[in-house]
């Protein structure tokens, strides 16, 4: 199917290049009728998965559900979430879209996908040596496009935003969106934020700066990497949010989000926030033999979470963790005073030394032992 002049005048507009960048190729997808050796694992391993696949990416992009609602991915590890999240970061700090959603679905845009070994194994290679053209998958709804000024907040921890979340914004962002005038190649590292050419920013808050950082001004969008680790910030994103975002692999286990979010948006009580769904098995990014021998290698309640994607009653996990004992050292903060403590007087023996009280008084600072 070919494009109309219609779409073509859209997309000449839309498109500030027609570079191969990252952001520009980029190609979302939604989890298709799984197979029947997906349904006999997913079986086995006691998960209910929707035979006739579901939204993921596609859908997330093209929800429009404004707070008090939202939309959520939840999602095996390494499948797709935060990269669905960090795109829309991108088109709506900069006003632009990636070439498939500027285009109806299924609608051959004719720009050519970049040949690499991603596209390979997701669209094969041709006789021609090409991977075929970029498929529209929708055009990306223009409401959702904030107004020059805008801010966009993304919520995360410490770790996550300088293992993953720089680098992949670092890669994904054409540099000719951003205001390289302001702080380094448009990022303020004191700041924590990226400036955009249009006068739109994105900043970065951690989930260690304490909820109350989202209780600022109004975000035009918030996302929340990861399961918060206090309800407060999905309060407070609610209310300071036009649009909430959540992307998260359920490996705390049955959490506040579970019970408080989760629970009333698949029991129907929330009818305003909807559930993308993927497992490993399900995204392109992962390979089918080696999540196989992650099945072989994992707890079940780790299988769960991080292969399928869903949350688990964390039945045999340890409770003190590697994870948790750093947390905990992280987090210690130590509480003491000193003191002067010596004996009523000097014993003979050790046996009348266990007889013998002792006087202490307080202290101002550290001294000598006597």
């Amino acid at each position: 199917m070919k494009p109309d002049n219609h779409q073509k005048s859209f997309f000449s507009q839309a498109l500030a290049g027609n570079e191969q960048t990252d952001f520009n190729m980029f190609e979302p997808f939604d989890c298709p009728p799984r197979p029947q050796w997906l349904l006999d694992a997913a079986k086995k391993a006691e998960i209910e998965i929707n035979p006739d696949g579901n939204e993921f990416q596609i859908g997330m992009l093209m929800d429009t559900q404004q707070t008090p609602g939202a939309a959520m991915s939840v999602a095996g590890t390494q499948s797709g979430k935060s990269l669905e999240a960090l795109v829309e970061a991108v088109i709506m700090g900069s006003g632009q879209v990636p070439v498939s959603m500027r285009f109806e679905k299924g609608v051959d845009t004719g720009v050519p996908r970049v040949v690499n070994e991603e596209n390979i194994a997701r669209f094969g290679l041709k006789e021609d040596g090409t991977c075929g053209n970029i498929i529209g998958v929708g055009i990306y709804p223009k409401e959702k496009i904030p107004k020059a000024g805008s801010q966009i907040w993304i919520c995360t921890y410490k770790e996550a935003k300088e293992k993953m979340w720089r680098k992949k914004f670092a890669k994904i962002i054409p540099q000719y969106f951003l205001d390289v005038k302001r702080g380094v190649n448009g990022f303020s590292e004191l700041k924590q934020t990226y400036f955009f050419n249009n006068g739109n920013t994105i900043s970065y808050i951690t989930y260690e700066q304490d909820y109350h950082r989202v209780e600022a001004e109004k975000a035009w969008l918030i996302i929340l990497d990861e399961e918060p680790p206090d309800r407060r910030f999905w309060i407070s994103a609610l209310e300071h949010a036009v649009y909430l975002r959540a992307s998260f692999t359920p490996i705390n286990g049955l959490s506040w989000l579970y019970h408080d979010v989760y629970l009333p948006i698949i029991s129907g009580q929330n009818k305003y926030c909807k559930i993308y769904y993927c497992s490993q098995y399900d995204s392109p990014y992962h390979n089918r033999k080696k999540v196989d021998q992650k099945i072989k290698t994992y707890k079940p309640y780790e299988l769960k979470a991080r292969v399928w994607g869903q949350f688990s009653d964390m039945q045999g996990k340890p409770y003190y963790t590697f994870d948790v004992t750093q947390k905990n050292l992280r987090t210690y903060v130590p509480r003491h005073s000193y003191a002067k403590i010596w004996p009523t007087q000097k014993p003979e023996t050790a046996r009348e030394a266990l007889k013998i009280k002792m006087l202490f008084e307080n202290a101002e600072e550290r001294g000598d032992d006597v």
